[in-house]
Parts: structure tokens; sequence; C-alpha cells
């Protein structure tokens, strides 16, 4: 017994001087330089979520920053194993190479006809703008607000009554 606590405590005792290491001493110059370039350390296993994390309480000012020092395309690279890769961008050309309305999208989503999904341009700023219309009316919303109402009771308070009553 006493000796897994040894092993714990030796363990827990390596990864602080490895720690102290690279956090407070941080003896290269390259990790300075790395991290002032992409602005986030990319750490194993955790990826650049720590370094997300520190910054949450100005994420908006520090995700600009970052866009503008990396020509306004990031790859953020989430914990392994999690699939939360993210690749942020702010450049007009890969936000239209993304969002391209050509002839293989208007086969994807054919089914849908030729309404807003498919549309473009100035049949889309008329559709949207007849939408806008439907959905800011009075009466619409009454509608829309009492058959979720109805829907919630009917519907998914019973569910979880039924789900409670089965535990």
């Amino acid at each position: 017994m006493a000796l897994i606590g040894l092993i714990e405590a030796f363990i827990a005792f390596v990864c602080f001087l490895i720690f102290y290491y690279f956090l407070i001493k941080k003896p290269y110059s390259y990790i300075l330089i790395k991290i002032s370039q992409s602005g986030l350390w990319n750490w194993p296993v955790l990826g650049m979520s720590p370094g997300a994390l520190m910054r949450l309480p100005r994420i908006y000012d520090f995700s600009v920053d970052l866009l503008e020092n990396s020509n306004l395309t990031f790859h953020f690279k989430g914990p392994w194993f999690a699939g939360i890769d993210i690749l942020a961008t702010a450049d007009s050309v890969n936000i239209n190479h993304i969002y391209y309305r050509g002839p293989e999208l208007r086969e994807i989503f054919g089914p849908f006809g030729d309404g807003i999904i498919n549309s473009d341009s100035e049949l889309w700023r008329n559709l949207k703008k007849a939408t806008q219309v439907i959905f800011n009316h009075q009466k619409y919303q009454k509608f829309s607000t009492s058959t979720t109402r109805s829907k919630l009771k009917l519907g998914l308070v019973p569910l979880f009554n039924d789900h409670e009553n089965l535990k």
C-alpha cells in the first residue's frame, strides 16, 4: 500500500517539475516565439484548449487578434480523441470557396425546390424579406408560442414524468 502512495507521489513530483520547467522558467526562446506567433500552444493530449480557457474572459478580442496574426485563417486543435478540430476563417475568399452555390449544391439540395436554401442573390434577398415579414407578424408569433406550449405540455412534460417514474 505504501509503495503505491510513493509511486503516485513520485509521478506527481515529476509532473510538477516538468510544468515548472516549461511554464515558470521558460528556458527555450523558441517556445516564446511559437506562442507569440500562433497565440496558442498545442499541448499533447489537451490540444489548444488550456490556452483558450485561460483567455476566456476576453475570447472575442483574442480571436480577432489570433485571426489577424494568422493571415485570417486559424486551425484550432482540440483535445485528442475529442474531435474538436476547428478551422476558423475571416477571409472572404475562403468563405466564398466554402459556400459556393454551384450545380453541385443545387443537386444536393434539389428536393427542397427553389426556396430560400437553393436561391441566389436577388431571389434570395426577396425570399428572406418575405420570410422575415411572416416571422415578425404577431399572429405567427402567437401561433408559434401556443404550438410550442402545447407540444411541451402534451409531449415533452409527460415524457419526462414517465422517465422520472421509471427511476
